[in-house]
């Protein structure tokens, strides 16, 4: 490190120069590697500038500009009587916001005549006002810290519980290098000072879940005639699978799993009290964090495109049985997990392949295993319609232009529901469309500006007539269990956020439950040339991986067939009519016979 003092005292012959280090991400290459950022200090008029091997972003000089001025605020200095030239070795690679909090660092200590403490490094960008702000690629850098003996690593503060705070532990645990969050320029100045430095204790991690079960009153609603021992059996499936998830887990994240498992246990119990989807869809949530932390060796692109594959293969090897007027929630439920599996796969896949750095490739890895989450459920959905049996049924072909309908009526709500929606209606399995283009617009609708004591009866009136069959049940009273958990909160902002939740699931329920009044109007009984069957795992994905075009298409077929629909209504040409409905049948027959043969094939082999 170099220190030149020309002069101790600041005036006109002042000059000084000091240097830090700095993580970067190198680009497409999925590591991080570690840089030096210099400062020469001298009298001038304020300019600032940033030089480097390679040509410098803009960002890069912005961040610049408003280092200086944080800098210079926090030591109560006018910049604009000295220069600030930035030199950044292989600046190709920091090029960005990212390495502002540095740059403040090196002016303040500059302005304070002080040397840099060489082991440590520091990311974050950095705003005028001396605030911290968030960046990514933190694995990476975590990496290239510990790889070039840094002693630990400033970062910017998040919030507890966020993704970025579980990145944060995860990077801690796995290279061994302390991470410390700053808010601002002024918490991140002791750790940087020369010869007296602060050296941080780990961060820890605050996964633990608190809700108030003391006063938890039994769920109150109940569904008729739905085998609710078997919505019991999905759940306790959920808990063990994401059990031994949690279990598997290694003894570096050894917090992690504690407080997981601590979690879980809660979520057991709130399940005991009759709110099964509540416990098991909580659970359910962890499971990602579970089976993250579970595969740590698997944060480069081949082993997680290994795991992505896996899950894929897993999720073709079920396939739903026989649709009946009893099992139909369990199938079409199925159904839908299937095709939310591998639409989220796609995006996985995707993500992987596009990855920027490790942190991109563990969040893909969240993904998997929500995928393979879904498809479990979705298998032991199978179990149980098959274990409830009934009067085979099929879905007419009616119910696609119904789906059609929805589908086009839900395409304002994008994400992950409105795809799985169009995966389920391209495989014809309508029902599981339809479901899927409810939770689309159950969770894409916002809610009311605020969740007083009327909207809170509102939502609990509403749970109460949503109880046609066992998913809306089950989803009302989740419901009234964020209800209850609102009044027993102990801020505001806490309780608008369970009254939120309430409102969504209630919304859910509402439309769920008038969507089974609709498909079990509709199943008609027997069995059908248009039986439902499964594609291969490669036809699906490529579907998924259209499903932005296939959205804008079916919108132009819907506004076809009503163009068609009414220009026939107009001419009353009957026999063009009958002929289209011939031809339209036909092709459903030979469609569905070649998919009936795939079907053998597949169980053939």
């Amino acid at each position: 490190m170099t220190f030149v003092v020309v002069s101790a005292i600041l005036g006109p012959s002042f000059a000084y120069t000091t240097q830090i280090h700095a993580p970067a991400v190198l680009q497409n290459e999925d590591m991080g590697a570690l840089t030096t950022m210099q400062l020469n200090l001298t009298a001038g008029n304020g300019a600032v500038s940033v030089l480097g091997p390679q040509a410098v972003g803009s960002s890069t000089l912005q961040s610049a500009q408003y280092a200086v001025q944080a800098a210079s605020s926090y030591m109560g200095i006018n910049a604009l009587k000295y220069n600030f030239t930035y030199y950044i070795e292989n600046s190709v690679n920091v090029s960005g916001p990212s390495g502002g909090l540095a740059l403040a660092l090196l002016a303040t200590y500059a302005f304070k005549n002080e040397g840099i403490y060489n082991n440590f490094t520091v990311t974050g960008t950095i705003t005028g006002n001396g605030t911290v702000g968030e960046i990514g690629g933190v694995t990476d850098k975590a990496q290239a810290a510990k790889q070039n003996g840094m002693d630990y690593m400033l970062v910017p503060a998040v919030q507890n519980g966020s993704s970025e705070d579980f990145l944060y532990y995860l990077s801690q645990q796995l290279y061994g290098i302390p991470l410390h969050e700053v808010s601002n320029l002024s918490q991140a100045v002791p750790y940087a000072g020369v010869p007296q430095h602060l050296t941080p204790s780990p961060l820890g991690i605050n996964l633990t879940q608190h809700y108030n079960l003391s006063s938890l009153a039994s769920a109150p609603l109940q569904c008729g005639n739905c085998n609710s021992s078997y919505f019991a059996q999905l759940a306790n499936y959920t808990f063990g699978f994401v059990r031994n998830a949690t279990e598997g887990i290694p003894q570096n994240f050894s917090q992690a799993r504690s407080q997981l498992l601590g979690n879980l246990a809660q979520y057991e119990s709130i399940s005991s009290k009759g709110y099964l989807y509540t416990g098991a869809d909580l659970a359910f949530v962890e499971y990602s964090e579970a089976y993250t932390l579970a595969h740590e060796g698997s944060f480069t692109v081949p082993s997680a495109l290994s795991l992505a594959s896996n899950v894929s293969n897993y999720c073709m090897l079920t396939s739903p049985p026989q649709l009946t007027s009893t099992n139909y929630e369990y199938v079409a439920g199925g159904e839908l997990r299937q095709s939310l599996a591998l639409a989220n796969l796609q995006n996985a896949i995707t993500a992987i392949n596009n990855s920027q750095s490790t942190d991109d490739i563990i969040s893909a890895i969240g993904m998997i295993a929500e995928s393979q989450a879904w498809c479990g459920a979705a298998n032991e959905m199978y179990g149980i319609a098959s274990a409830i049996g009934g009067t085979p049924v099929y879905e007419p072909a009616g119910m696609k232009t119904d789906a059609q309908q929805l589908i086009k009526a839900s395409s304002q709500y994008p994400g992950l529901y409105l795809e799985a929606a169009m995966l389920s209606y391209n495989q014809s399995e309508y029902s599981a469309a339809l479901y899927a283009a409810t939770y689309a617009r159950a969770f894409g609708r916002p809610g009311p500006s605020n969740y007083s004591g009327p909207e809170q009866a509102q939502i609990a009136g509403l749970a109460q007539n949503s109880t046609n069959g066992i998913w809306p049940t089950e989803f009302s009273n989740s419901a009234m269990f964020y209800l209850q958990q609102a009044g027993l909160a102990s801020n505001s902002s806490m309780s608008e956020g369970y009254v939120a939740s309430a409102y969504s699931l209630v919304t859910l329920a509402s439309g769920l439950s008038t969507m089974n009044a609709y498909i079990s109007s509709h199943l008609q009984n027997g069995t059908s040339s248009n039986a439902l069957s499964a594609s291969s795992s490669g036809q699906l994905l490529a579907l998924v991986s259209n499903q932005a075009e296939q959205i804008k298409s079916l919108t132009q077929e819907v506004d076809s067939l009503s163009t068609g629909i009414k220009y026939i209504a107009v001419l009353l040409v009957a026999v063009l009519f009958v002929a289209l409905v011939v031809f339209v049948n036909t092709w459903w027959l030979l469609r569905a016979q070649k998919k009936a043969a795939r079907r053998g094939r597949r169980q053939s082999a």
